[in-house]
């Protein structure tokens, strides 16, 4: 699952890479992961781009080509929905955690 899950653009892709029915696919994620596939999905990606916008030599076209979206729109979208900012305010707010975190004179960070 965990590798699939990105090679696939919709839950119904991943239906079909498991080779089981639509009730007994749903039926047996929900049991194994506790959460609803799409649910599940969000929460991977959305853990995936925070792991990546710390990288300051990623940047926004990479995200929303290396994630699927269909233009910087939607990405931007989805950010605005899943993480309450802009692509570049995601990127802003979690660098600069990253660096208060690398400098050892930062006694605290926020959020």
């Amino acid at each position: 699952m965990y590798d699939n899950y990105k090679k696939v653009s919709s839950i119904a892709e991943l239906i079909e890479l498991s080779n089981v029915s639509k009730p007994v696919f749903y039926r047996r994620f929900k049991k194994e992961f506790g959460a609803s596939a799409y649910q599940w999905i969000l929460k991977h990606r959305r853990e995936e781009i925070i792991r990546m916008v710390v990288n300051p030599q990623i940047c926004i076209d990479d995200l929303y080509e290396k994630f699927g979206y269909a233009s910087k729109e939607s990405f931007h979208n989805f950010c605005r929905k899943e993480f309450g900012c802009t692509p570049k305010q995601l990127m802003n707010r979690y660098r600069s955690i990253a660096s208060q975190h690398a400098d050892p004179g930062t006694s605290s960070y926020r959020h």
